[in-house]
């Protein structure tokens, strides 16, 4: 561990060496993007503990899934600047990438640390406790289990296509100021779909029947067609990495689907939704999902889109830089504390007082959207824009206090991803309802893109879905003395 730690160190020496004067701005960018993948790979390896990478990653281990992310959006995704600036309204560019690399690089170190930190008796309670909140019945392996997930996340979706909250094409003005507890209890509902998906793909791997193959196909594509009919390419996303950690549960990662959808996601999914956004919205606002279906040709625009890939478009720098994460620390980095000055740490601790309080009982709790506030305050966009900005878990860190104020927080980052990943018994366990929960936070985990008191906040929803679908899919009988 101590060589480990040395290791780190000198690769953040290198993340900080890249950035002299006398570097051209290509060789800052190789120089960041090399010392940033050394730099996840070896988190990623650290936290896999010394098992196979393949076993840990098919378990669905938090920690190193947290590293691949970390090695693709901030290490390797940085060469997207290779050809050219991005789109951070110049206050990023080449010459200044590296003070929010050199923060993205210590919250990183920081986390692997934290992962380790956590001491072995708080690791023994945290299973305890997930056992408990499993409930003594085991899990429920036939069909029905499927079926029971994947129909409360379809009457989710209907209520929300109800209430005209569907991802993208809900009113942005509404949704930043809406007062209703409606919210939480779709959002609960419609990730039971995503544990449908992985269920399902986990039941075809042991059953190998054409009945479990067509379940698996039908939740699996009915949820993605929901999903980039929301205009929400994640909601397409991460129905394929559940399809693939199901095939792969408790054995080892498979490459073949992982490629897939890999492919999938670059070729088709992130294209097409990118084309579908910008025909659905209007000026300010969104159509509706029932104007969408009244009005729009979707025929043509996945025709148009999937028939473009010959003038090369994958390729440019504004759909792979979509990928690359280091510039939205940056523009926050190269911001504070001056011009703009650091926010208050306290509000770190409003985002699980706001988890902890429904809004049944508190009306005017408010409504978090930090890409919204970082797209004003950081980008200087008008407040008439609703465009969406990425705030990462270190950019949030930094704009309240700083260095020292990302690395406490990502210590306690990679402690809580510790206990997580600390509830799999040995090389694999009966009950793929250990997979649950990481599975609904897989996305935020890998991704590191959304803010971190928004991630806090949102973590009593996500244990409240892990504890509903646990207890819908156990069988009758009771296990133990």
């Amino acid at each position: 561990m101590l060589t480990a730690l040395i290791v780190a160190a000198l690769l953040l020496l290198c993340v900080w060496v890249s950035d002299t004067p006398a570097l051209e701005d290509k060789g800052r960018i190789v120089g960041t993007s090399i010392s940033l993948t050394a730099l996840g790979l070896l988190g990623t390896l650290l936290m896999a503990r010394g098992r196979p990478l393949r076993v840990c990653l098919a378990a669905l281990q938090l920690g190193p899934w947290m590293g691949v992310g970390f090695t693709v959006g901030y290490g390797v995704a940085t060469l997207a600047w290779w050809d050219g600036n991005l789109n951070y309204r110049g206050i990023v560019t080449a010459m200044s990438l590296n003070a929010g690399a050199l923060v993205a690089a210590t919250g990183f170190t920081a986390a692997t640390i934290g992962y380790f930190a956590v001491p072995a008796f708080v690791r023994r309670g945290a299973a305890n406790l997930d056992v408990q909140a499993r409930g003594t019945s085991p899990f429920r392996p036939e069909a029905s289990s499927v079926w029971t997930l994947f129909l409360v996340a379809m009457a989710g979706h209907l209520a929300r296509f109800g209430a005209g909250t569907v991802g993208f094409l809900s009113d942005p003005a509404s949704a930043l100021s809406t007062t209703s507890s409606s919210g939480a209890i779709f959002a609960v509902m419609t990730q039971m779909g995503v544990l449908a998906t992985l269920i399902a793909a986990w039941r075809h791997a042991r059953v190998r029947s054409p009945g479990s193959m067509v379940l698996l196909l039908m939740v699996s594509l009915s949820q993605i067609g929901i999903g980039l009919l929301s205009a929400v390419k994640e909601a397409g996303i991460v129905q394929l990495i559940a399809v693939v950690l199901g095939l792969s549960a408790f054995g080892r990662l498979k490459i073949r689907p992982l490629v897939g959808a890999a492919l999938l996601t670059l070729l088709v999914i992130t294209p097409l939704v990118t084309a579908y956004r910008q025909v659905v919205a209007v000026g300010a606002t969104r159509l509706t999902a029932s104007q969408v279906i009244d009005t729009v040709d979707l025929g043509a625009i996945i025709s148009d889109t999937l028939g473009a890939h010959d003038s090369n478009t994958v390729g440019q720098p504004g759909s792979w830089g979509r990928w690359s994460r280091v510039g939205d620390v940056g523009i926050i980095v190269n911001q504070s504390p001056t011009p703009i000055p650091y926010a208050s740490p306290t509000e770190l601790l409003v985002g699980p007082v706001l988890g902890f309080i429904p809004r049944s009982l508190w009306p005017g709790k408010p409504v978090l959207d930090a890409g919204y506030q970082i797209n004003q305050i950081y980008y200087h966009s008008p407040p008439s824009s609703y465009s969406s900005a990425a705030p990462t878990p270190y950019g949030d860190l930094f704009r309240h206090g700083g260095i020292p104020v990302v690395t406490a927080g990502m210590l306690l980052f990679g402690g809580f991803l510790r206990l997580v990943d600390s509830r799999h018994a040995g090389n694999g366990a009966p009950d793929p309802r250990v997979l649950f929960l990481p599975m609904l936070l897989f996305t935020a985990v890998v991704k590191q893109e959304a803010d971190y008191v928004g991630f806090t906040a949102s973590l009593l929803l996500t244990l409240v879905t892990y504890v509903v679908a646990a207890r819908l899919t156990r069988s009758g009988r009771t296990v133990g003395p």
